[in-house]
């Protein structure tokens, strides 16, 4: 019983040029984006707590009780988006 076939031949070293201008490709890509969007940590890196609250009809962010909470702690960040 064969689990891996031994007769196989893959010539990886033929390739090296490909392989590197898709990495090269890559790579600028991917430092595209960082310089254009930018990079914005999460709460995974930023820490603290994440609280999410909905309501069934709209509300008036002026109007809650957080703008007493965000008017005592700057470090405070509310947001609000409209659920789907």
């Amino acid at each position: 019983m064969e689990f891996f076939r031994t007769d196989t031949h893959i010539d990886f070293m033929g390739r090296h040029r490909l392989m590197a201008v898709a990495l090269a490709v890559l790579i600028a890509i991917s430092l595209g984006a960082i310089f254009i969007r930018g990079l914005e940590p999460g709460l995974d890196f930023t820490g603290g707590t994440l609280v999410e609250v909905s309501y069934t009809a709209p509300v008036e962010l002026a109007a809650g009780p957080w703008r007493v909470v965000a008017s005592e702690t700057p470090w405070c960040n509310i947001s609000a988006r409209r659920a789907t």
